[in-house]
């Protein structure tokens, strides 16, 4: 099939296309950026339509890579501190310092290698398009056409397919720190009536973020009211409270635990759903999604199956 193609029509189209790219230097909050260009201007053209979707996913993968790594990165603090422990008594108290330095610097370098790449990407996407060139990521750019672009040989995107994407993209704020329901938000106050598919996604993920992101600010509010005191108390009785130190952290290690646990869940979960919903399936979440559907009064299919 005959790539699509999509020129600029006017210079604030590349402009705006470009903004939408550059945005990558801001991670996380960037995402933002590439999700009001699309929803404010939906008669814009379909190539700051697409360029706009584009930038988002892009820097959605970005965020989701370098989570990746930087779990990647904290095992291997945790590896290392075990073995440094394992090994204390064959090695000198020095010997352990540098290697837990020379570790954490690689394990931090390494992250910064992956950021300044995957920004280095957006940027010169940014440049190409101010330039008024139709850009494409490599493999994700035509992945993305075929996945928007009409049926037969038209030259077009499919307003559905298109609409479809996005709800999908609006479960990508689960990977901004308690700021993701943002994304959703944005898409549901200006684009609530474009479509019913659109519209229950956009609203499940903000009410699902929400919800989830004001759990997590609770969790991390009472572990810091927690720690405070407990450090308190141990500094202030020293050595008397020594055997009663392992009393004092459990809790702590255990509320720390726990929200990490609801964290991880939290963002696989919404991941999962935009996932689905971007490969055509339809999307409830537990609970939630058949709650939601019964109070807007809509149809099954408007949680995104193709066939239902």
């Amino acid at each position: 099939m005959k790539r699509l193609s999509l020129a600029p029509t006017t210079g604030p189209d590349r402009l705006l296309a470009a903004l939408a790219h550059a945005a990558v230097l801001l991670p996380g909050w960037g995402l933002l950026v590439p999700t009001a260009l699309w929803a404010a201007h939906p008669r814009r053209g379909d190539y700051l339509s697409f360029q706009s979707l584009q930038a988002l996913t892009y820097q959605v993968l970005q965020l989701l890579i370098l989570g990746v790594v930087g779990l990647g990165v904290g095992v291997l603090y945790v590896g290392e501190a075990v073995v440094l422990l394992l090994l204390s008594s064959l090695i000198s108290q020095d010997v352990s310092s540098v290697l837990f330095v020379l570790a954490s610097a690689f394990g931090l370098v390494s992250l910064a290698a992956v950021w300044g790449l995957l920004t280095l990407g957006g940027v010169i996407a940014a440049i190409l398009c101010l330039s008024g060139q139709d850009v494409r990521y490599p493999l994700l750019g035509a992945h993305m056409e075929r996945a928007l672009r009409a049926e037969g040989e038209s030259a077009a995107l499919d307003p559905e397919r298109e609409a479809r994407w996005m709800a999908a993209l609006t479960y990508g704020g689960v990977l901004i720190n308690l700021c993701g329901w943002l994304l959703p938000l944005i898409v549901w106050l200006t684009q609530k009536d474009r479509s019913p598919l659109l519209h229950f996604h956009a609203l499940q993920s903000l009410i699902y973020q929400g919800v989830g992101d004001l759990l997590l600010f609770l969790a991390s509010l009472m572990i810091m009211v927690t720690v405070f005191p407990l450090m308190l108390i141990l500094a202030l009785v020293e050595r008397a409270a020594a055997p009663l130190a392992p009393f004092f952290l459990l809790p702590l290690g255990v509320l720390g635990l726990a929200g990490l646990g609801f964290s991880f869940i939290y963002v696989i979960l919404g991941l999962w759903a935009g996932l689905r919903l971007a490969q055509g399936h339809e999307v409830t979440l537990p609970g939630l999604g058949r709650w939601l559907r019964q109070r807007l009064t809509i149809s099954p299919s408007a949680s995104g199956g193709l066939h239902a």
